[in-house]
């Protein structure tokens, strides 16, 4: 399993609108070139977390995205549901039917209490706590990072 470019960049949408403060709306073009990321693919994560209610737009003259829900009640766990759908190690953890030996499968359990950590790890961090963490670290704008 791996974490897509897009739950990622989501997530890092969600914690520049967070770090903003969330009173005003900010540009999408603002976030793509303080994070470098292509305006057109970040539109595409900003619709999709829109369409899941956790940012909403502003249009016109100083429009742009702010976040719809406080930063302490979004998990990255609800930015991994909206672009990965849910955390799956491997099929039989979460259908059974998926596989022709999951009941007698030894390495069952193990895949579901391995699951079960990913899971928990990602709803036990809010984007209130990445913004806590950056504090004093976020990078100046238009500056490249290694």
């Amino acid at each position: 399993m791996k974490i897509s470019t897009r739950t990622r960049y989501g997530a890092r949408f969600l914690l520049q609108l967070a770090l903003r403060g969330g009173s005003a709306p900010v540009p999408l073009s603002d976030i793509a070139r303080d994070q470098q990321i292509s305006l057109k693919y970040l539109g595409s994560i900003a619709s999709a977390l829109k369409k899941a209610g956790i940012v909403r737009t502003l249009v016109g003259a100083g429009g742009g995205f702010r976040l719809a829900v406080p930063p302490a009640r979004i998990t990255l766990h609800d930015v991994f549901k909206v672009f990965d759908g849910p955390v799956q190690l491997v099929h039989c953890v979460t259908d059974a039917s998926a596989c022709g030996r999951s009941a007698d499968c030894l390495t069952r359990d193990v895949w579901r209490v391995a699951n079960s950590a990913l899971e928990n790890s990602l709803k036990g961090v809010t984007i209130a706590d990445l913004a806590r963490r950056q504090g004093g670290k976020q990078r100046k704008p238009g500056r490249k990072t290694k």
